[in-house]
């Protein structure tokens, strides 16, 4: 199952990725075979993205966070051009896309629409900068 983009908006809208909306690979660690995620989730302010964990954990990661440890080309390049990736303040999350089977889109408020996290990358970040 394959879910359509949702237009690129200038205002922050909180999207919300259910559990129901992904198929049912799409939440699963492939490599351990175990379920990982619940619900993906941007707080009413997009300024976070809540992730709750299989086993009842929920994390907020700042988007700012999420911006400055994207793996695409665009920020790896970026990284090393200039050491680190400029996040403006108030960056906010405008969108949430699934991608596959194990991993979620995330576009910023600065236009940065590329950032892909695979769910094992997202509990890395968690494990070190979640709360």
């Amino acid at each position: 199952m394959i879910l359509p983009s949702l237009p690129r908006r200038r205002n922050p809208v909180r999207k919300q990725i259910a559990i129901e909306r992904f198929c049912d690979a799409a939440i699963w660690d492939q490599q351990k075979g175990k379920k990982m995620i619940d619900r993906l989730d941007a707080t009413p302010d997009c300024s976070h993205l809540i992730v709750e964990w299989k086993g009842g954990a929920t994390t907020k990661l700042p988007a700012a966070i999420l911006r400055r440890e994207a793996r695409d080309a665009y920020s790896t390049r970026a990284r090393i051009d200039n050491g680190e990736i400029a996040v403006a303040d108030g960056l906010t999350i405008t969108n949430l896309v699934q991608v596959g089977a194990a991993g979620v889109n995330v576009h910023f408020s600065d236009g940065h629409d590329r950032a892909v996290y695979p769910f094992v990358y997202l509990r890395e970040l968690s494990d070190q900068y979640g709360n």
